[in-house]
């Protein structure tokens, strides 16, 4: 029940924490009276709903369409003929761009960091605030560029060198920065010890920003066209899909495809 219900609001774990713990109607259906005071632990959620593969839910599925059949006294052996429609279940990101990714994962990272720092000696990251506004600053102004629409070649090229330059030096930051973090997580692991599941996390949003970091460099810099399937499209939701069904005022919507099929009984 809690692994369908994250899956179709895109809830987090906290949000399902909160109805699992507090939503009469879906206590009931999890099985817990009105006196029942069962309470799930964030990490019971974690743990359990990771084990919700999509196997398992269609073994679900198969089990709820064989049951609907025998209340039907209908054979279940027979061939079906239905209907099917598809939408998208929208996931509640931003707008992607490389520049705006970029900047997503490190937030992350200086985050991770000023937690880790508050237990561990981490060196250079006294100043953590100011850099992450610098780096913000930067990426602001690539923000702001546009390229140019004059007819004049000379103002056209200008411009565009302009936007590269802006570009190179907000991926050279990064760079930086990735480097400073990379130490820290070396150090943590190294002479602090703590295990890597613990740091799974900061492995990962590093991962992403060196894609990112490249994916910049390759499309500003040499103009390279980035295929579609190196492209992510949220790091906190790495199932969003970039999807375009041809809706008229809808060119393209973020979420994942949910088809929905039904028989002619219903």
């Amino acid at each position: 029940v809690l692994g369908t219900l994250r899956l179709a609001l895109g809830a987090d774990f906290d949000r399902l924490q909160e109805l699992a713990n507090e939503h009469r109607t879906l206590r009931m259906m999890l099985g817990h009276g009105i006196f029942d005071d069962k309470n799930y632990r964030l990490q019971t959620l974690r743990d359990n709903l990771k084990l919700f593969t999509p196997d398992i839910m269609d073994r679900i599925n198969t089990e709820v369409i064989c049951s609907g059949y025998q209340l039907l006294n209908l054979d279940v052996s027979a061939s079906i003929k239905g209907r099917c429609d598809s939408f998208v279940l929208k996931t509640d990101v931003h707008f992607p761009t490389d520049i705006n990714l970029l900047y997503d994962a490190m937030s992350a990272l200086f985050r991770q960091c000023v937690h880790w720092r508050q237990d561990y000696h981490l060196p250079d990251w006294r100043q953590h605030k100011h850099n992450l506004a610098q780096f913000k600053q930067q990426y602001r102004r690539i923000q702001r560029l546009r390229h140019s629409t004059s007819k004049d070649e000379k103002k056209k090229l200008a411009q565009a060198d302009l936007i590269c330059k802006a570009h190179q030096i907000y991926i050279d930051l990064a760079q930086k920065y990735l480097n400073l973090i990379t130490q820290s997580y070396e150090l943590l692991i190294g002479k602090y010890q703590l295990p890597k599941v613990l740091l799974l996390d900061m492995q990962t949003f590093l991962q992403h920003g060196d894609r990112q970091v490249d994916q910049i460099r390759r499309r500003v810099i040499e103009g390279e066209t980035i295929p579609h399937d190196e492209k992510v499209f949220s790091l906190f939701q790495p199932h969003t899909e970039w999807i375009s069904k041809g809706k008229a005022g809808v060119p393209v919507e973020l979420g994942i495809r949910v088809c929905i099929m039904e028989d002619y009984h219903g």
